[in-house]
C-alpha cells in the first residue's frame, strides 16, 4: 500500500498531493496558464478535474490537470501538468497543492497541437460543468 493508496480507491473522495514546482519549459502550451510539477509513478496517468491551491494562496482555484508523457509532443518523462481554470497571469510558486476529485479520460496521443488545444477544451468545459454542479448540489445541502 505504498502507492497513495487512497487515489487508487477509484476517487470516491477528493484527495491531495503536494509538491514543489518546476520551471515551466513548455513553449507549446503556452495558450493555457499551467503549472508543472515532479511526480513519481505512471500508474496515475490521465486526466483529472482538480482544485490548485498555490503556495501563499488561501483559496484553491479550479483546475483540469494532466498526469502522463506528453505524448503529442514525444514526451518520456513522466509530469503533471496542472492548467488553472479563469486564470492569467504568472504563475511561479514554489509549492503546488492538487485535490483531485474527478478523471475525465486516459492520456493520449494527439496529431498535433490543434487536436490537443481542442481537447483541452472539451476538458475546460467538463470541469466547470463538473464545479457548477457540486455547487448546486452544496447549496442544496446548506438549505436543508
Amino acid at each position: 500500500m505504498h502507492r497513495f493508496c487512497l487515489f487508487a480507491c477509484a476517487l470516491s473522495a477528493a484527495v491531495a498531493m503536494a509538491a514543489p514546482a518546476r520551471a515551466d519549459d513548455d513553449k507549446p502550451l503556452r495558450f493555457v496558464p499551467h503549472a508543472d510539477l515532479t511526480i513519481i509513478d505512471p500508474y496515475f496517468s490521465g486526466v483529472y478535474i482538480t482544485r490548485t491551491r498555490l503556495a501563499g494562496e488561501p483559496k484553491s482555484r479550479r483546475s483540469v490537470t494532466n498526469i502522463g508523457t506528453r505524448p503529442t509532443f514525444s514526451g518520456t518523462a513522466l509530469t503533471v501538468e496542472t492548467h488553472l481554470l479563469n486564470f492569467s497571469g504568472e504563475i511561479a510558486p514554489s509549492r503546488i497543492e492538487l485535490r483531485f476529485w474527478k478523471r475525465l479520460r486516459s492520456e493520449r496521443k494527439f496529431s498535433g497541437p490543434e487536436e490537443l488545444r481542442a481537447q483541452i477544451a472539451r476538458d475546460i468545459r467538463s470541469a466547470n460543468r463538473f464545479f457548477t454542479i457540486l455547487r448546486k448540489f452544496r447549496v442544496l445541502r446548506l438549505s436543508d
